[in-house]
């Protein structure tokens, strides 16, 4: 049995671009999902300006 994936809800500066599993949400923005996994960090946000993509970890997605 697979173990469940996070959600993330991603951003790019005040604007909600989508949310979904880090992969999903890669896919929709075009970007690594590496990427949305490293922008929900606490030290990456910090640094980040207007146009940087943020993402929040919003826990374990649920499945049906």
């Amino acid at each position: 049995m697979a173990r469940p994936s996070n959600e993330y809800a991603v951003y790019r500066g005040n604007m909600f671009l989508c949310m979904g599993t880090a992969k999903e949400c890669a896919e929709r923005i075009g970007v690594h999902y590496r990427t949305i996994i490293r922008s929900s960090n606490k030290k990456y946000i910090k640094k980040a300006n207007e146009d940087s993509i943020i993402s929040v970890n919003l826990g374990r997605a649920l499945d049906g």
